[in-house]
């Protein structure tokens, strides 16, 4: 499908959202949403970092990648995994 005109960008992110947030457990939650260029056209990827609600998890966090197909897909899936360490260094360079 071609791009979404300005006025559907807001509803189409939050589509997203609620979408992204399938995947995750009860008591898990976004802390940061990161819209990502893709290398690949029409792909749309996130960048989340998970992490859940209860107090004390800060050792569960994890950095999500979540891929749609196109910017109306109906469903994601995770393309990556990275749990986040005391010790974990994380550059991102740009190309995604």
């Amino acid at each position: 499908p071609p791009a979404e005109p300005p006025s559907e960008a807001p509803r189409q992110q939050e589509q997203h959202l609620h979408l992204m947030m399938q995947l995750l457990r009860p008591q898990d939650a976004i802390r940061l949403a990161v819209r990502l260029e893709s290398a690949r056209p029409r792909r749309v990827r996130y960048l989340l970092v998970v992490r859940p609600e209860e107090a004390g998890a800060e050792a569960e966090t994890v950095l999500l990648g979540v891929d749609f197909t196109h910017e109306g897909a109906a469903c994601c899936t995770l393309g990556m995994v990275l749990p986040l360490w005391s010790d974990t260094q994380v550059f991102l360079d740009g190309d995604g």
